[in-house]
């Protein structure tokens, strides 16, 4: 059986999939990790087949939008 695990947000967010793949990985299935692109070489050092998605969420978090969508202390400026 072939399954995909999509694991979306920062290493926190992905490594309980890149557990859950390995596992089902040793279980005899065809796993592939679908994740954010800048996860590709901690994946790929785990020896999980990697599809990376569009998006690097280091770089989106460092962003002032991405701290406010994280709720951090990113200056508000609609306030202004």
């Amino acid at each position: 059986m072939r399954i995909a695990l999509i694991g979306y947000g920062t290493r926190g967010d992905v490594q309980p999939s890149l557990i859950l793949a390995d596992a089902l990985r040793a279980g005899g299935y065809d796993v592939r990790l679908v994740a954010p692109r800048n996860m590709a070489s901690w994946i790929e050092r785990a020896a999980i087949p990697f599809a990376p998605l569009p998006l690097d969420t280091q770089q989106l978090f460092s962003t002032e939008e991405g701290q406010r969508m994280l709720g951090g202390s990113a200056p508000d400026n609609r306030m202004s």
